[in-house]
């Protein structure tokens, strides 16, 4: 079988339409359009003009294999990763006012619970739940995942302490109900944010394939999965689910490589993890859209104190007044700034949402640039 050759030819992506109209009506046939032969990467790259050879190069952030590990893991810089908080219930499971979510959430337990007991005393294994669940979404919010636990007759209790402080948009603090039953993915949170008196701090960054500008925040409270677009979050501490046994996320295998690297033995996991914050910026914003897997490496770069110096670090930055004075970022003076959701008390807001239910105003995420 003959291999099949791919030609490309382009416009300029600023013209307007009238003039890839004309281009076009002065073409009498193909054979007058220039082509250019093009022969994808190794990955399957067809369109790599632009593109930097380097990837491959680059430390991984995290991996599937190195997560599943139950001893230590090597050939990357964390060992646990995590999307960010899915609710799949916002107007329910978050609100500016502790008074409200709590009225809310104790709403839509009473009726989950009820449907749980009269799905029971059917007892008809054949019945489809679509069609037995009541869909008032002023009494509850269904998805698939609590119509699972509906299913497995799972009843829910509702615990005051579950009522958490939570970063829904950057600069914007919520309180999260952070329960297993009515929060439908909440990822490796339970070992990063265990308790509400567990201190950590996670880097949150834009996912893969996220269309949205690039984002990059640090946080010590719970992130929603939206809060960059869509979340992939890097933790410093893991813990156990009652909050003990505290670990650094950061492997042994990555400082030694940046130990080694540098001929440098005073570096830290905390000066790993500050570099990842500082350096995934700037890789993101000089790496074209179509190489997003870069969100998902890291560079050596070549001088690793410089990058952190607070004298030598950029003085733009991102700060804002708020109920929370301490909030403020930093791309790169990460070693003095405070992350965002510094205070661990969310502010209670009293709000009057039509039928007691969270309404959201669109929020206009920040994008920092270099």
């Amino acid at each position: 079988m003959r291999k099949a050759k791919i030609y490309y030819a382009r416009m300029d992506e600023l013209w307007r339409k009238e003039q890839k109209l004309d281009c076009l009506e002065k073409f009498e046939s193909v054979q007058d359009v220039v082509w250019q032969e093009i022969e994808p990467d190794k990955k399957y790259v067809w369109l790599t003009e632009g593109l930097k050879d380097d990837f491959d190069s680059f430390i991984s952030l995290g991996s599937k294999e190195a997560k599943a590990l139950k001893g230590e893991a090597t050939d990357c810089i964390f060992k646990i990763f995590s999307n960010g908080i899915k609710t799949n219930r916002d107007t329910w499971a978050y609100n500016f006012s502790c008074e409200e979510i709590s009225n809310n959430i104790q709403r839509m337990i009473a009726t989950y619970n009820e449907q749980v007991i009269q799905l029971q005393q059917r007892n008809d294994k054949s019945l489809n739940v679509d069609d037995f669940v009541v869909s008032d979404e002023t009494r509850i919010s269904w998805s698939s995942t609590l119509k699972n636990y509906l299913k497995a007759g799972t009843q829910s209790k509702y615990v005051t302490g579950k009522i958490r402080c939570s970063l829904y948009r950057p600069f914007c603090l919520y309180s999260l109900y952070f329960d297993e039953i009515f929060n439908d993915r909440r990822g490796q949170f339970p070992l990063i944010f265990p308790t509400s008196e567990t201190e950590n701090r996670v880097v949150c960054i834009s996912y893969l394939g996220i269309t949205k500008p690039f984002h990059c925040v640090m946080t010590r409270v719970l992130p929603d999965f939206h809060l960059t677009g869509d979340s992939l979050c890097l933790p410093f501490y893991t813990y156990d689910k009652d909050g003990t046994n505290r670990r650094e996320n950061i492997t042994d295998w990555s400082l030694a490589l940046f130990q080694t690297q540098y001929k440098d033995l005073k570096i830290t996991k905390w000066d790993i993890f500050h570099y990842i914050y500082a350096i995934i910026p700037t890789i993101a914003i000089a790496t074209p859209p179509t190489s997003n897997a870069n969100y998902r490496a890291s560079p050596l770069h070549q001088n690793f104190r410089i990058l952190l110096s607070q004298e030598n670090a950029s003085p733009k930055s991102i700060s804002t007044t708020n109920n929370n004075p301490n909030i403020a970022s930093n791309i790169l003076r990460t070693k003095t700034s405070r992350s965002i959701g510094e205070s661990k008390k969310c502010a209670s807001v009293k709000t009057k949402p039509k039928s007691n239910i969270m309404t959201f105003s669109p929020l206009q995420a920040f994008h920092q640039k270099p």
